[in-house]
């Protein structure tokens, strides 16, 4: 055999093997016989190589990517609120919600801490109460349960009763309800804490009264972190305030964040995004140029709307009225005023005409215009009166037109 042949040979086997095939009675790349006689193994790797190749979608489906996002490499330490340092002693009543109720004697359950469905307070809360209660109210948004009372006398020896080992327990309203302002401070100085509250009384007095002032802790060993929550009582004649976003406390910088509010950035050091490489700033602008985006898709898809369910003039959807005249302001013009008043007031009928105009006598008045105007048409018309005459005249065709149909239709 020739080098050529066998070349021929050789790239006519490798294709052949390839694409999973192989000549009758030849032997494959592992020595075996193709066909029936083939080693059952053999099943496997033909069927591997006669798979079809994946295309851009499937690989695209079949992707590794994360289904959640990675983990920070440096993740935070977890923090809880430890005891409080500073604590007025009418705080608690001061910071727990009490929604007004459409009935006059009710008290509170404050669920806001609590793993327990509203059902379990009610049950343990009847087996507290029972009867003497007649009612109760959940407010969701509050995370609060009321008891309703028929009389006060009633309702009194229930106020701070708990209720079973739930750690929850009964209150009643405030006199008056209190105005806090919640603050959190980051880069708080620990090292002395006695002295850290009398600072903070004295820099916040200007804003309220400090009722509550307590550090974020780490959770298993109770060290203090440089995060602190403070409340701020605001006077009820003051008006309220905020305190600046950067202070200084013990001689060091304190940032004042107000939750809801404001936050400051560390990286513009503003309580605005005011750099351009800011990448909360960015993604910002971005939403907000998104909303503007879709708000002026929504204006044009509105005005779209509109303009395709106006009514269409009783005169078809090619009328358009003409210019109203201007009043005429010396005796000069008196006559050809009353020569076009009649064409006029027919082009301001025509131009509020609509398609429920049906009424015989609403046409027959509109043909006494129409013959009104063209018989009162002045010597020179100008450009609006001839296009006035000349939709008269079309009007009374038509109408022409139409009666000829329907007589010749009786």
């Amino acid at each position: 055999m020739s080098f050529a042949a066998a070349r021929r040979t050789f790239e006519t086997l490798t294709k052949r093997q390839r694409l999973g095939t192989a000549p009758e009675g030849s032997s494959d790349s592992q020595g075996g016989t193709s066909g029936a006689e083939a080693a059952p193994g053999g099943s496997s790797s033909q069927a591997q190589s006669t798979a079809a190749p994946h295309t851009f979608a499937q690989a695209a489906r079949a992707s590794t990517k994360r289904a959640t996002p990675a983990p920070p490499l440096f993740p935070r330490p977890q923090l809880v609120r430890g005891d409080a340092v500073f604590k007025h002693v009418d705080y608690e009543s001061m910071e727990r919600p009490a929604p007004k109720s459409a009935s006059p004697t009710v008290l509170y359950v404050d669920m806001r801490q609590s793993s327990l469905s509203p059902d379990e307070v009610l049950d343990a809360a009847y087996t507290e109460v029972g009867k003497d209660a007649v009612g109760f109210q959940v407010f969701s948004a509050q995370k609060i349960l009321a008891l309703v009372f028929s009389d006060v006398a009633i309702a009194k020896p229930y106020l701070g009763r708990p209720l079973g080992d739930t750690g929850l327990s009964l209150y009643a309203a405030p006199p008056k309800a209190a105005r806090l302002l919640k603050l959190t401070l980051q880069g708080v100085p620990v090292h002395d804490t006695a002295r850290l509250k009398d600072a903070l009384i004295s820099l916040l007095s200007q804003y309220g009264d400090l009722v509550f002032l307590a550090p974020m802790v780490h959770a298993t060993s109770k060290w203090y972190s440089d995060q602190w929550h403070a409340t701020l009582r605001v006077h009820d004649d003051a008006e309220l305030r905020l305190p600046d976003p950067l202070v200084t406390v013990m001689g060091a910088p304190v940032i004042i964040d107000v939750p809801g509010e404001r936050r400051f950035c560390r990286h513009c050091m503003d309580v605005t995004h005011v750099r351009a490489d800011c990448r909360q700033g960015q993604r910002l602008r971005a939403k907000q140029q998104q909303l503007q985006r879709q708000q002026q898709q929504h204006t044009q898809q509105l005005q779209q709307q509109t303009q395709e369910h106006q009514p269409e003039s009783a005169f078809g959807s090619d009328y358009t009225a003409p210019p109203k005249r201007p009043v005429a302001t010396t005796e000069t013009t008196l006559d050809t005023t009353s020569h076009s008043r009649a064409a006029h007031q027919w082009d301001d009928a025509m131009e509020t005409e609509t398609s429920d105009i049906i009424s015989p006598e609403e046409i027959l008045a509109m043909e006494l215009e129409a013959r009104r105007v063209i018989d009162n048409a002045p010597i020179n018309p100008s450009e609006a009166e001839l296009t006035t005459i000349a939709r008269a005249t079309q009007f009374l065709d038509t109408l022409a037109a139409q009666r000829s149909r329907g007589s010749g239709n009786q």
